[in-house]
């Protein structure tokens, strides 16, 4: 703070030389003192400019190198995580074997309590399961190149339909598309992004889902939003669900807690953003942008200069 007023004080003490000057000159003062003076206070003015010019570069320097640290401690962290839910997988299938085992070999006459514990414990343990997937395909995402190509979203979506069936048939949920652009993404990773979308506005939802996905075109990017009329997020929860292990419902609904924040990883990856707008009760929209293809960029800015020009 004191640093930073004596730097305000040289810098104002000098301007008001630097303002006089001409005045000094006019009035009749010696021009050589005049501009001895003036030199004098800019050379120093100089000096202190340039050493905090150079303190500044050394703090840049700092938080780059305090940046690429934590990258790397994040990177340690998620490969680690990703290595633990691995080995945590091979004890957990021993432990869901040997309950079907010990299922098979009850006798008959077993009480029917023993029976519904040993269904108990093999449901958590394939809860735990899909955590452990889940956790890894986290990991993966950050440790993956983005290999990108072109995907036509429409085919895209007639896939993800395919692979989520039986869902979309058990809840008879409608799903609509409008004005889907063509965009250059990773297909599999764009693929999970959607699905996880769409499984959500099926699953949270009390009524008939009726999900509306559409696009709009800005100058650089789309902006891709995915329409339902489920439960609704509370504003208090908006800003959470993107964050790991977070779940709305937990005792009514089933999951990791890590789709959406998967989903967040990957749109960032790809450069874009994504955010959602709900009201309790009314459903929810969640939009993300994706970039345009460069091709397609280019052409926009160039019809929008001869627009200009015209």
């Amino acid at each position: 703070m004191n640093n930073l007023f004596t730097r305000r004080k040289y810098v104002l003490y000098f301007g008001v030389i630097g303002l006089i000057m001409p005045f000094l000159i006019l009035g009749g003062m010696n021009n050589s003192y005049v501009l001895g003076m003036f030199f004098a206070s800019w050379g120093v003015l100089s000096v202190i400019v340039i050493r905090d010019i150079g303190k500044n570069k050394k703090r840049e320097e700092l938080l780059c190198q305090e940046l690429e640290s934590l990258r790397k401690r994040n990177s340690d962290l998620e490969e680690m995580s990703a290595m633990m839910a691995h080995d945590l997988k091979r004890p957990l299938r021993t432990i869901g074997s040997f309950i079907q085992l010990t299922k098979r070999r009850l006798p008959p006459f077993a009480a029917e309590d023993i029976r519904e514990y040993l269904n108990f414990i093999n449901g958590s343990v394939n809860s735990m399961s899909d955590l452990l997937n889940a956790i890894m395909s986290y990991s993966q995402l950050t440790q993956e190149k983005v290999r990108k190509e072109e995907v036509i979203l429409d085919v895209l979506l007639d896939e993800v339909k395919l692979n989520i069936y039986d869902t979309i048939k058990d809840k008879e949920a409608e799903i609509y598309t409008f004005n889907l652009p063509v965009i250059k993404a990773n297909r599999t990773q764009l693929m999970f992004v959607f699905q996880n979308l769409l499984e959500n506005a099926i699953i949270y939802n009390e009524n008939r889902p009726k999900i509306i996905i559409e696009s709009e075109e800005r100058d650089e990017d789309y902006i891709i939003s995915v329409r339902d009329n489920g439960i609704g997020i509370s504003r208090e929860y908006q800003e959470k669900v993107f964050g790991m292990f977070q779940r709305l419902n937990p005792q009514t609904y089933k999951g990791s807690g890590i789709g959406l924040a998967s989903c967040k990883k990957i749109i960032e990856q790809h450069g874009g953003e994504i955010w959602l707008d709900s009201e309790e009760g009314r459903g929810t929209t969640f939009y993300f942008s994706m970039s345009k293809m460069p091709e397609e960029s280019k052409k926009k800015k160039a019809y929008t200069r001869w627009l200009k020009a015209s």
